[in-house]
């Protein structure tokens, strides 16, 4: 899940393309201890990008965004405002 945070950081608070995938490349770098190499074809972009998918699909949720608080609720799509004050209590 470290890919998928990381990923939300990206482009929630820093404004991403996480369509690029250098931004993705970068980000799997940064997670890996290595330095971003600007290759978007490296074989640990898909593979990391394939374990992400299988942990969304796992969440059985399709909604953006996907909050998972670590006792392991979530919060679903564009809740309201109560909604999110509560969740994160």
């Amino acid at each position: 899940m470290e890919f998928v945070r990381q990923a939300y950081r990206a482009f929630w608070c820093e404004g991403q393309d996480l369509s690029d995938p250098t931004v993705l490349n970068r980000l799997v770098q940064e997670i890996e201890g290595r330095p971003a190499t600007g290759d978007s074809g490296d074989t640990s972009l898909i593979e990391t990008v394939d374990q992400w998918e299988e942990e969304w699909r796992a969440t059985g949720q399709s909604g953006v965004p996907l909050l998972i608080a670590p006792d392991g609720g979530q919060l679903v799509g564009l809740a309201g405002l109560n909604d999110i004050q509560q969740f994160v209590a």
